[in-house]
């Protein structure tokens, strides 16, 4: 966590591999995030070695077979154990989707959590704005550095990676000195949780000023923020749960040993099936190919905080979430919507709006009387000024379009 250039930002925040707009026919040789170059790596000794022994075969035995199979028997053994190993995998690979499943509903709950806190604190603070500004700002201000600071430790604790990595956080340096002295020796010195401090700091700040009436709402409405905070906090040690557990290792170890098992038996038992070597290649190749590749893919999943292409993109998030709590310090924060000069308050025409905009048409004359110069049809991308809006309102929108009710044709 520093503020300089070694942070994620605009542009550096890595995201997940986004595939959907790629035509089918490429998705299968994309190299970033495949587990198959891997998975070929692994595969292509067996595959040499299966080539070898039908070459020493012909060599020295010519037409005969050196490598039979006994029997039937034999084949239908090998079979069964490799549906096994398949199994084995399989159920490795649903228990590591089921872990990253976790992990990222885990991390967007406790973002939710947090945010929802960080606005209900901030609205609050609206009713003694006027009367009280500079402690307002400086509530505002504090709490927001605070819960940038708390989001981002908290995905740097989550974080399983082989070097340092930095997370981007609103201006911790604007910090009083104490504060930071108490963090650098909470974790330095005393090795105490550092997002535990942080929200400890966030639910002292809530009390003083809650105390100190610049928190002007009623503590049983106030404790929900309480019980927010503290759903955020649990979301995060369920997702530590995931980052501090790893899978099994004795099942793992079986599986990499079922991948060693077939990967040294399978050439003995293609070249004794199979004369042709490019068929016995591709025999040999493909089954190993889905083998390893399964197995990489559960390695991947089962750890859903580190660095590869595939986990899930923690820089990208602490960045949203920074911009989430920057739109809570803007003045437009405190904007109190309210209805246009206008707006109908009949149901009746609402309702009618509604059932138009279903089927396209209204129900019958009545309704086409009732809303004929009612509904306008705009565009719902940002409008900044009423000039602005009143000039989109006159288009219609065919990607993305909602009722207005009640303008009048000469208002609009």
């Amino acid at each position: 966590l520093k503020p300089d250039s070694a942070q994620a930002g605009p542009g550096r925040a890595a995201a997940m591999i986004d595939y959907s707009r790629d035509p089918v026919w490429l998705i299968p040789i994309l190299p970033h995030g495949s587990v198959l170059p891997g998975a070929l790596v692994r595969s292509l000794p067996a595959v040499a070695i299966t080539v070898m022994l039908l070459s020493y075969e012909r060599g020295v035995g010519g037409e005969d077979r050196v490598f039979r199979t006994s029997s039937l028997a034999h084949i239908s053994l090998w079979s069964a154990a490799t549906a096994l190993g398949f199994a084995l995998l399989a159920f490795r690979i649903d228990a590591a989707y089921a872990r990253f499943w976790e992990g990222t509903t885990l991390l967007h709950r406790m973002q939710g959590e947090w945010f929802e806190s960080a606005s209900c604190l901030i609205a609050f603070t609206r009713k003694t704005k006027a009367a009280r500004s500079a402690e307002v700002k400086e509530f505002r201000h504090t709490l927001v550095r605070l819960m940038s600071l708390m989001h981002g430790s908290a995905l740097e604790c989550l974080r399983r990676t082989s070097g340092e990595t930095y997370y981007e956080v609103l201006d911790f340096e604007g910090l009083d000195m104490d504060s930071l002295r108490i963090l650098h020796e909470a974790q330095e010195l005393y090795g105490f949780h550092r997002v535990e401090v942080l929200l400890h700091m966030v639910q002292v700040l809530m009390t003083h000023n809650c105390m100190n009436g610049v928190l002007a709402v009623a503590p049983p409405i106030l404790s929900r923020v309480y019980q927010t905070l503290s759903r955020g906090m649990v979301s995060y040690i369920n997702a530590q749960k995931i980052a501090d557990t790893m899978f099994p290792f004795p099942f793992a170890q079986c599986c990499i040993w079922f991948c060693l098992f077939h990967s040294l038996l399978s050439p003995f038992l293609v070249a004794a099936i199979i004369k042709d070597k490019a068929w016995a290649a591709v025999a040999t190749l493909v089954p190993l190919v889905a083998m390893h590749s399964l197995n990489l893919f559960a390695r991947e999943l089962e750890m859903p905080y580190g660095d590869d292409p595939n986990d899930l993109p923690l820089a990208a998030w602490q960045y949203r979430f920074n911009g989430s709590m920057l739109m809570l310090l803007k003045d437009t924060s405190d904007h109190l919507c309210r209805m246009s000069d206008h707006v109908t308050l009949d149901w009746d025409e609402v309702y009618a709006s509604i059932r138009a905009g279903e089927s396209g048409t209204p129900d019958n004359e009545e309704d086409a009387a009732r809303l004929q110069g009612r509904v306008v049809r705009y565009t719902t991308k940002s409008v900044t000024s009423l000039a602005q809006r009143r000039s989109v309102s006159r288009t219609v929108s065919r990607e993305w379009s909602i009722n207005i009710i009640g303008r009048n044709p000469s208002a609009s």
